[in-house]
């Protein structure tokens, strides 16, 4: 990750954009390993790594993804298990 390219960006935040673009990185990896080439714009988007809010959005995003999901990030994958484990869940508030 080039830092200069993200001078506009607050020096608290780099570690996330840099995490990000790990992220991406290993994506692209994964791509190339499942398929044997980079991946075009619809099979990348069967793996994208989402970041949501509540549980109940994970949910929702886990159900409206791609049929033609590779078998390693299909529902009951350990995979797809990690990749909850990732997300920013906010704290629920008591009614």
């Amino acid at each position: 990750m080039n830092i200069s390219a993200f001078q506009w960006l607050p020096e608290r935040h780099l570690g996330v954009a840099s995490m990000l673009a790990h992220a991406d990185e290993l994506i692209e990896q994964v791509g190339e390993f499942l398929n044997g080439g980079p991946l075009d714009d619809k099979p990348a988007r069967t793996i994208e790594m989402p970041a949501r809010l509540t549980q109940e959005e994970f949910a929702d995003w886990v159900v409206k993804r791609p049929r033609l999901t590779p078998d390693s990030m299909k529902s009951g994958s350990d995979l797809l298990r990690r990749v909850r484990g990732l997300q920013p869940f906010l704290p629920q508030r008591e009614a």
